[in-house]
């Protein structure tokens, strides 16, 4: 079972870029954590700084709604927002 431990932030996208400002190694925040469905029609610059937070921190999800099944078989944008990361096991 992997787990999170540390300081974690729910990243939103008005913090995007002073996260990316943060220097490499900066140890203030330990992972992340999003709901993915809120991800799905995200793109430009938001979606950049997602796709780079995503790739310098672990990632935790949640889903806030019980339709997140459904769309998970529907949705291919959402199965590329979370097929790229490696989730904890629970």
């Amino acid at each position: 079972m992997s787990a999170f431990w540390g300081a974690g932030l729910g990243y939103r996208r008005s913090l995007g870029s002073a996260m990316a400002a943060l220097p490499p190694g900066d140890a203030s925040i330990d992972f992340i954590e999003v709901a993915p469905e809120n991800w799905l029609h995200v793109g430009g610059a938001a979606r950049r700084l997602f796709d780079a937070a995503c790739e310098r921190w672990p990632l935790a999800c949640h889903g806030l709604s019980r339709w997140i099944c459904r769309c998970w078989q529907k949705s291919e944008r959402l199965w590329h927002v979370t097929a790229a990361r490696s989730f904890p096991s629970i």
